[in-house]
């Protein structure tokens, strides 16, 4: 079935939810099985000063939360100033019966993940724009699923994806996280052809802004464009980089790939 939202504007985050609620969700009454989003746009109120200990607190729903399995298609998905972007869920941990394929969706002002995958779904994101995070990707299983597993060999890639952090208020001042939060239970990552933005140092510290271990780039589709990191804190970037990923310091960089991006999408008219 195709959730066709092209024409559904909320405004509903957080004030008019309840609770953790989330703008969008389907599968929550019975899992979506190979159902497909299609649109859609949240439009967040939360007030600017509101920090992320308190939005995590009291307003901890996404944009779009999709429970299912088979194949969780998500695609051109806008969401501004939300909680988290998407948040795919499979039936019950470990069913491994799921995969991802999430496609031209524009996100900004996330508070806190662009994609909480912390069931680790594996599969594809491609050519999204998620232009402000808190937290890019997220694979980190709460503390008590200790039993939790992925299949051997299942990985999470990256193509042609754009992501970059976003400065937010947080109890401890100003700042954001990274673009990765990940755990032993992580996929493997691949990442193609992408560009990322990171600010400043982490909040968490220089061994949060690591990629995960075993991260493979893979720019063969793209020689003359490869996998970039626009650093924009000074100095030697703090964490930890796969081979093959270049790194910048021309903000500039960053603003002609989400530019082109726009276009492409039809966010932008001017200049295309």
């Amino acid at each position: 079935m195709a959730y066709t939202l092209d024409k559904v504007t909320s405004v509903a985050y957080p004030y008019l939810l309840a609770g953790n609620e989330s703008v969008f969700a389907i599968g929550t009454r019975s899992p979506a099985v190979g159902d497909c989003v299609i649109g859609g746009d949240a439009q967040g109120q939360l007030a600017d000063g509101v920090t992320w200990e308190e939005a995590h607190a009291r307003y901890n729903g996404a944009c779009l939360r999709y429970i299912g399995k088979g194949s969780i298609d998500i695609h051109n998905l806008r969401c501004d100033n939300v909680e988290d972007g998407v948040r795919p869920e499979e039936t019950v941990r470990n069913a491994n019966d799921a995969t991802l394929n999430i496609s031209g969706t524009y996100f900004t002002r996330i508070r806190d993940d662009c994609i909480e995958n912390d069931f680790v779904i594996g599969g594809i994101l491609a050519d999204n724009l998620w232009e402000q995070c808190n937290t890019g990707v997220s694979e980190r299983p709460p503390s008590k699923a200790t039993d939790f597993s992925s299949p051997k060999g299942e990985s999470l890639t990256l193509d042609h994806m754009l992501i970059g952090l976003y400065v937010t208020p947080h109890r401890a001042g100003p700042g954001e996280n990274a673009l990765f939060k990940w755990s032993s239970s992580g996929n493997t990552l691949v990442i193609r052809c992408s560009v990322f933005k990171v600010d400043a140092r982490s909040l968490n510290g220089a061994d949060a802004m690591s990629f995960p271990p075993g991260t493979t780039i893979d720019d063969r589709a793209c020689p003359a464009d490869p996998t970039t990191l626009v650093w924009l804190g000074g100095g030697t970037y703090p964490g930890r980089l796969p081979a093959g990923v270049r790194v910048v310091s021309t903000a500039s960089t960053w603003d002609r790939a989400v530019a082109a991006w726009k276009c492409r999408h039809g966010y932008q008219a001017s200049g295309c």
